[in-house]
């Protein structure tokens, strides 16, 4: 990084000075060799755990990929999402927000219908999996601008038996807005 460009722009003109142009190549040369060898243990743990990462988080990112908002983000982005991504379960009848709230999270509709509802106009819209809300408040950095209601849950499993309740993904709102804004 920086601090090892640094030290090597001192320590190179002493080195020559000090030992002529081809034992300053050699002892530069190996401490490159040894500190490769010192620090690729540490290295190869980092590179495991971010592939592991990336592989659980895969599924996410690819259903973030699919959404219209964030469908031309970087993979970088929207892996930064989908760590900062928690699964919200909400009740029929439950409100996820109240317009004039301050505003939080984005939340991604993955099961379930959530109407979204104006003091001025009644319902406006209703959402099912794969819309998103909540990005208004956040990017104009303004209160809540609708009520948004959990207004029916999953839909029952094919041997009748009651489905999930209705989910959200909620993503940090800090999160998201840097992630569009960078």
């Amino acid at each position: 990084t920086s601090a090892a460009q640094l030290l090597g722009s001192l320590a190179a003109p002493l080195l020559v000075a000090g030992l002529g142009l081809s034992p300053a190549l050699v002892v530069g040369g190996g401490v490159m060799v040894a500190g490769s060898l010192l620090t690729a243990p540490g290295l190869h743990t980092v590179s495991v755990r971010t592939d592991e990462e990336r592989r659980r988080l895969a599924p996410l990112v690819d259903r973030l990929r699919g959404i219209g908002l964030l469908g031309d983000a970087p993979r970088a982005t929207l892996e930064r999402l989908a760590r900062s991504a928690r699964v919200q379960p909400v009740a029929v009848g439950e409100v996820v927000f109240a317009e004039g709230d301050p505003s939080g999270d984005l939340y991604v509709v993955t099961s379930g219908e959530f109407e979204v509802r104006t003091e001025a106009q009644g319902v406006v819209n209703r959402l099912v999996a794969d819309d998103w809300f909540g990005e208004i408040g956040l990017l104009r950095r303004i209160p809540r601008t609708a009520t948004v209601v959990c207004c029916a849950a999953a839909a029952a499993v094919a041997d009748g038996e009651p489905g999930p309740a209705a989910e959200l993904l909620a993503i940090d709102g800090t999160v998201f807005v840097d992630a569009v804004t960078a």
